[in-house]
């Protein structure tokens, strides 16, 4: 699994409607700045990403209305406007191919978007500020362990398929050993972020299990 940084500079990309009237754009896709929310990630099952249409080539967005024809695989609900652009939150229920319509006051499907929800397989993402080696993915216990080169760690949980990052929002529980309570912890724990120094001495190793929505758990040690 390829998990260390890599130096893209992404950004957020439209993705046109298979009848090209309308592009769809994701935002708040729960990835690092530099890789881009893009629909032809997968979203990760469990997780939102918020999405604004607008009309191509002259064609007008207003009155627009965004429906899940595939509501087993993600639902859709209504946001606030993102930057003035009409806006709705999709939210990856179970692996599949989801189908989002745009439909006009008459319920007339005037374009529509297809992209894949697919379940998560989850890995560190290092900063590329970070020394660490790994991942390790055969010690009993642990999905990864990963070794410490450097004094300072910063790493953040993302899914992948393959080498790509998949998208999506999460809000994870974490346990941590005692190990951490020696150390000044940061990065928010919620969003699978764990950031700090390491003291002369040297402490460990760090045990984490960070659970998604869905029950599934990642289980890494930092060493």
């Amino acid at each position: 699994m390829l998990a260390a940084a890599t130096s893209l500079l992404g950004c957020d990309r439209a993705t046109s409607g298979a009848l090209g009237r309308v592009s769809f754009t994701p935002e708040h896709c729960g990835l690092p700045f530099g890789f881009g929310c893009d629909f032809d990630r997968p979203v990760v099952s469990g997780s939102t990403v918020d999405l604004y249409i607008e009309g191509k080539d002259g064609f007008s967005s207003a009155g627009l209305d965004l429906v899940s024809e595939t509501p087993d695989v993600a639902s859709l609900e209504v946001i606030a406007d993102l930057d003035g652009r009409p806006a709705w939150r999709v939210r990856g229920l179970s692996a599949g191919r989801a189908n989002i319509a745009a439909v006009d006051r008459d319920d007339v499907t005037v374009d529509y978007l297809r992209f894949d929800v697919s379940d998560p397989n989850y890995s560190f993402h290092v900063d590329s500020s970070a020394n660490l080696d790994g991942p390790d993915i055969n010690q009993s216990g642990f999905d990864e362990v990963w070794q410490v080169r450097g004094n300072r760690v910063d790493v953040r949980v993302l899914s992948y398929e393959g080498d790509d990052a998949m998208m999506g929002e999460l809000t994870f529980d974490a346990m941590l050993s005692n190990e951490f309570s020696e150390v000044d912890l940061r990065g928010e724990l919620a969003k699978g972020e764990i950031e700090f120094a390491l003291r002369a001495g040297g402490l460990g190793p760090f045990d984490v299990h960070f659970t998604d929505p869905n029950g599934v758990v990642f289980r890494a040690r930092i060493e």
